[in-house]
């Protein structure tokens, strides 16, 4: 059975019914689980749509090289256009090691959004 879950008292009404149900019926195994209770959030389930790649966040990406083929796939549970800025100051960013090495240039403008998540657990999987 599931109980939403409110305060201590839930607990105790849990208690008294297991106790008359196990009393009444023998063969019955009686078990309660607790459900948190709906959140003004659950009501609301819609972000605003947001138009441009730059501004999203919770995306798995592709950068492509405009002079070759390497292209390199990250993740970004913040807004893109902040993790965009990094790869290209970063030394350390794969990116800009690309680029510095071979003296190609990534293509930062024409970003790709392979997928997305709406949890960061989720954005990992992916």
């Amino acid at each position: 059975m599931v109980l939403p879950y409110s305060n201590n008292k839930c607990e105790d009404f849990v208690r008294r019914l297991k106790k008359l149900v196990v009393s009444n019926f023998l063969l019955v195994n009686f078990n309660v689980a607790y459900q948190t209770p709906k959140t003004i959030a659950s009501h609301f389930p819609f972000k605003d749509n947001i138009k441009t790649n730059e501004d999203k966040s919770l995306v798995v990406y592709n950068i492509k090289c405009k002079n070759c083929e390497a292209n390199y796939i990250g993740k970004c549970k913040r807004i893109l256009s902040y993790r965009i800025s990094e790869h290209k100051k970063s030394s350390e960013s794969s990116c800009c090691q690309h680029e510095s090495n071979t003296g190609h240039t990534m293509d930062y403008d024409n970003i790709e959004i392979i997928d997305k998540a709406d949890t960061d657990m989720k954005l990992r999987l992916k």
